[in-house]
């Protein structure tokens, strides 16, 4: 099944993201970052709840998540567009010690998360920060959901298949649905087994519910950088400065941080 993304409603009110993503997951985490499975489960969580997240955004634009922890993890960030592009981002130093983890010390323990939404329309971005609890990811996402966008909504995890579903209920549906009894169920027990494909696991979640596809569209890595624009980036400095960054040999070489990228960029290009 290729990474996906399917988004649906009920006739009775209720909204449903699943989001299928293993292939972009493992070429982020493992092939960009080679961190273990085990080591990125915080990043592979954070990539699904911002496909996710990216999908309520109202138009076009971008989602960015930054979480802070004073844990093992201590720093993350992907950006979701609303298409189902995505990249993430771990800084070299918390790679270096993601790589002599021992398996037991908590990946994360609390610490701060913000999410930046800048839509195409709008000359400034929303921004959010938090206080998160716990140690799970997905947990954070849900007290995001909870605390600041203040819906009635949850996401649980199918982590064994990098999938990830978004349940929300919206004003015109009744309190007393039985499908607001999963949300519940998800925000204190964030496991769950996705089916095989969009329609088995809508029947899983309600067999009576008439479920319509509304959009289903790939979920895939992208990263805009280019060497066109490391060039314009360094034309807005200082030439003292631009020499400063050379390696002495008249280039200046640089690695993206996200898609692990080299560029190798001739002083006379930018001076």
């Amino acid at each position: 099944m290729p990474d996906t993304i399917s988004r649906c409603v009920t006739d009775d009110g209720f909204a449903v993201t699943i989001v299928h993503a293993p292939e972009t997951c493992s070429q982020i985490c493992q092939e960009q970052h080679q961190l273990s499975r085990a080591a990125s489960s915080p990043l592979r969580h954070a990539i699904l709840a911002s496909l996710i997240l990216g999908t309520r955004l109202k138009g076009q634009g971008l989602l960015t998540l930054t979480l802070n922890s004073p844990a093992t993890f201590n720093y993350l960030r992907v950006d979701a567009i609303a298409m189902g592009y995505v990249r993430g981002l771990v800084l070299p130093s918390t790679n270096e010690t993601l790589q002599s983890w021992n398996g037991v010390d908590a990946l994360l323990d609390g610490g701060t998360l913000n999410v930046k939404r800048q839509l195409q329309q709008e000359a400034q971005p929303y921004t959010s920060t938090i206080a998160v609890e716990g140690a799970h990811f997905i947990g954070i996402a849900n007290q995001y959901l909870r605390d600041s966008e203040q819906v009635q909504a949850a996401i649980a995890l199918d982590d064994a298949q990098d999938a990830a579903l978004y349940l929300e209920r919206l004003p015109d549906a009744a309190e007393e649905h039985r499908l607001n009894a999963h949300i519940t169920a998800y925000q204190h027990d964030m496991n769950w087994q996705l089916g095989a494909t969009t329609e088995e696991t809508l029947r899983q979640l309600d067999e009576q519910a008439n479920f319509r596809i509304l959009r289903e569209y790939p979920a895939q890595f992208a990263c805009p950088c280019s060497r066109e624009r490391y060039i314009s980036t360094l034309k807005g400095f200082d030439h003292a400065q631009i020499r400063e960054l050379s390696n002495g040999n008249g280039v200046i070489e640089t690695i993206c941080d996200f898609c692990r990228n080299e560029y190798v960029i001739p002083l006379d290009e930018v001076l």
